[in-house]
């Protein structure tokens, strides 16, 4: 009886150690069984405990959400073609952002079946890759040429924390040239240990339109012929340095001489807001007469306290300058974007109404 008593306490003993050891081997990561070391997959909110790292890690264009799930419904934006996207995405990975290797931004979803297989397809992917070195590299799947003008840029912020260089925050930025299923957009991340994590964005980007020829959306003529003054005043507006008149009064200079050409240029059509305001006279008019005449003015402010000029005849306070737009003067006085990408921007700004002719 001892014997048996001595030999089961034996198996106990060899028995526990090795189960505790198997389970600290153990991350809840997705990687799946087995996972050993590291198993923690990056992240655009919550890690796998839980717990917050990034604060609005998803954004399309001006809007930026909290991201706390695999699937979430955001509010709708709609975009039409010729017009830049920017979506940008902060990524929290706990090894390190250079362990960051693999982040794809895939629009449209839809299950096909191979050889008797449902697999997900994508109309447009943009995937961006690094290697541990810090060698970056972009891939585009876009078989229905529905996108153009794509770019990735990454650079390094603060995570929830307030820690320096705690995130990478890339910023992909397209123009569609044919509307197309955005629905579903989903970012699909991994790092070096190839732990994984995939969150879904429903009904987020809308986009409208009609169908753009890539080789005729835009056209220009911005080379030597550019002065070199308006260069540097792209330069200091993307500063604040100067402001927006100021800039808008270069576009109207560049347009008016043929240096920079729009084709199909659709301007801002104020919608007026007071029934005195004959649309066939135009904006302009109304906004003339009173800034030079101090009768009408005077008037104005008498019986319309509550509007501006501005408001009274369609324009509005809400007109807000997008970053990327800036963004983008400060790159290409700098060659880092092409004459086109810039000149896009220029586009938005004048069909919003945010520069006026």
């Amino acid at each position: 009886m001892n014997k048996k008593i001595l030999l089961f306490s034996l198996l106990v003993f060899m028995i526990i150690p090795l189960n505790e050891g198997a389970l600290a081997d153990h991350g809840s990561g997705s990687s799946g069984g087995g996972c050993s070391g590291d198993c923690a997959p990056p992240t655009l909110g919550e890690d796998n405990s839980g717990q917050d790292f990034v604060e609005k890690g998803f954004a399309i264009n001006s809007k930026s959400f909290d991201v706390a799930s695999f699937k979430q419904d955001i509010a709708n934006q709609i975009v039409k073609t010729g017009e830049p996207i920017e979506v940008t995405l902060k990524i929290y990975e706990n090894s390190g952002t250079q362990y960051l290797s693999h982040v794809g931004l895939l629009m449209g979803l839809e299950e096909k079946t191979i050889s008797g297989v449902k697999v997900h397809s994508h109309e447009v992917q943009i995937i961006w890759k690094q290697t541990l070195d810090g060698n970056t590299s972009i891939e585009v799947i876009d078989p229905n040429q529905l996108i153009t003008d794509v770019s990735v840029d990454n650079e390094l912020t603060r995570d929830a924390f307030g820690n320096k260089e705690g995130l990478n925050q890339l910023v992909f930025t397209f123009t569609p040239t044919a509307p197309y299923d955005t629905s579903v957009i989903l970012v699909e991340m991994w790092d070096y240990e190839r732990n994984a994590w995939t969150n879904s964005f429903y009904n987020g980007l809308t986009i409208e339109g009609e169908k753009l020829d890539i080789n005729d959306s835009v056209q220009v003529s911005l080379e030597s012929e550019v002065p070199q003054w308006f260069k540097t005043n792209a330069d200091f507006w993307s500063q604040d340095l100067i402001d927006d008149q100021t800039f808008s009064n270069g576009i109207k200079f560049l347009i008016n001489e043929k240096i920079m050409n729009i084709p199909n240029l659709k301007e801002f059509e104020p919608q007026p807001k007071l029934h005195f305001i004959e649309a066939e006279k135009g904006a302009q008019h109304y906004i003339d007469r009173y800034y030079n005449d101090e009768f009408y003015r005077d008037w104005f402010d008498e019986n319309y306290p509550e509007y501006t000029i501005e408001e009274a005849v369609g324009y509005t306070n809400e007109l807000i300058i997008p970053d990327w737009v800036k963004t983008n003067a400060a790159m290409w006085t700098n060659d880092q974007i092409t004459d086109k990408e810039f000149v896009a921007g220029v586009q938005y700004l004048i069909e919003q109404g945010i520069i006026t002719l």
